[in-house]
Formats: structure tokens, C-alpha cells, sequence
């Protein structure tokens, strides 16, 4: 049990402090640096859309 609350807390460090990357194409940018696009989807609110390929599947927050 402790362990695996540790693990989850690891988890969203690393993607706070991460850059954002495309798991489509591997793009990378800094998530405030303006590259990235949103994508409006109305049961999930807006998610980060690759400016390279135009994939939802990143890897860190928006």
C-alpha cells in the first residue's frame, strides 16, 4: 500500500517537472513556450494537441 502511493507521487512529479512529448511522433517542447496546439473535446474538456502530428497522446500536463 505505501509503496504504491509513493510510486503514484513520483509519477506526477515527473510529469510536472517533464517537458511534453508526443508519443505519436516524439515532438518535445516546453509546455509554456507556445508550440503546442488544444484540441476541444467536449466529454474531456481541452487536451494538448502535437503541433507535428496533430496526436492527443502526450505525455506530461498541460
Amino acid at each position: 500500500m505505501m509503496i504504491a502511493v509513493v510510486y503514484e507521487h513520483m509519477v506526477e512529479e515527473t510529469m510536472l517537472t517533464s517537458t511534453p512529448r508526443c508519443l505519436n511522433c516524439g515532438f518535445e517542447a516546453p509546455h509554456d513556450g507556445g508550440e503546442w496546439s488544444s484540441a476541444s473535446v467536449p466529454p474531456l474538456g481541452d487536451l494538448m494537441r502535437c503541433p507535428e502530428c496533430g496526436s492527443t497522446n502526450i505525455l506530461g500536463r498541460w
